[in-house]
């Protein structure tokens, strides 16, 4: 199972045109996440996501990046350590994620992401930042993402 701040410093990586920001980052997160639980039953990597008014959060990947505010995550202290640790389904899974949700802003996936089940279960304005359990994310993505 990868490190999620390693799967994070990947998507960095990919850098395009308009860069990443922090919310952006978040939501390409749980994308691969949850298409890799619904698509090898398994995480693609072990750290808590939790329901936040502005979609799914890995809090520890946010705290890592959470000084750029909503700026583009910028540095050269992204080292891609990561494609070592890659199987080759594991770097073609983060491939497609990221040639998929990559293409759209950030506050784009935070509107698609408002209407994601498992989201919409957890997220609370009264009871704050909930976990998002795996088993609900991997349902989630099956019945919403995946076809049969």
């Amino acid at each position: 199972m990868l490190a999620v701040n390693e799967v994070a410093k990947w998507f960095l990586l990919q850098d395009d045109d308009d860069g990443i920001s922090n919310l952006k980052l978040q939501k390409l997160l749980y994308y691969a996440q949850g298409g890799f639980l619904a698509v090898f039953d398994k995480p693609l990597f072990n750290a808590e996501i939790q329901a936040w008014r502005e979609g799914p959060v890995v809090p520890e990947v946010y705290q890592e990046y959470e000084r750029f505010g909503n700026k583009i995550i910028e540095g050269n202290d992204f080292s891609n350590s990561v494609a070592q640790e890659l199987t080759r389904h594991e770097m073609d899974f983060l491939t497609e994620v990221y040639q998929y949700f990559g293409a759209f802003s950030a506050w784009k996936l935070c509107e698609l992401l408002h209407e994601d089940d498992c989201w919409k279960k957890y997220y609370s304005k009264d009871d704050g930042r909930q976990v998002m359990p795996h088993h609900d994310i991997k349902e989630s993505f099956k019945e919403f993402y995946c076809s049969e």
